[in-house]
């Protein structure tokens, strides 16, 4: 595969959404592109601002605590399997988790699942919504004060 055609390449998948090199290295490879031409063409497009990991760290990061609340664990795991170095996934974690309101989201996640669980009873209630939040990524002192404050403890609790 020719260097345009690399970069053709890449402009097709980065038209569909924005992809981290790696993301990018791998599509290469996957058709066959030689190492050598992929890091070229990516070294290319990186220094003209095409592909940017910081960016879509951050831009990723909003996007889905803005569609659907989700914890700093499973954000950066949902990072992490893009691709993207740890530095610059805990930078983009920092910076998008120092304006957001942690609790609050939880609280949204979970008031939005709580409908589904009202045929239940109170302790398999309680049981699986902080199950819920915890594969949504919230740490246990959120999902703690959040259930307690949907439902209280029992005094069988």
């Amino acid at each position: 595969m020719t260097e345009a055609e690399a970069a053709a390449l890449v402009f097709r998948l980065l038209g569909a959404r924005m992809r981290s090199r790696y993301e990018l290295q791998q599509a290469l490879a996957r058709r066959g592109c030689s190492d050598a031409v992929g890091a070229a063409v990516l070294d290319d497009l990186e220094s003209r601002g095409y592909v940017d990991d910081a960016k879509l760290a951050r831009e990723y990061c909003e996007y889905r605590l803005r569609d659907r609340p989700l914890g700093r664990v499973r954000l950066e795991r949902e990072l992490h399997k893009r691709g993207l170095a740890p530095l610059v996934v805990s930078g983009a974690l920092e910076q998008v988790f120092a304006s957001t309101d942690v609790p609050g989201l939880a609280l949204e996640a979970a008031r939005s699942h709580l409908a589904k669980l009202q045929d239940q009873p109170p302790e398999t209630a309680r049981r699986r919504l902080w199950g819920f939040l915890q594969r949504r990524g919230f740490d246990s002192d959120t999902i703690r004060s959040v259930v307690d404050r949907l439902m209280p403890p029992t005094d069988a609790s």
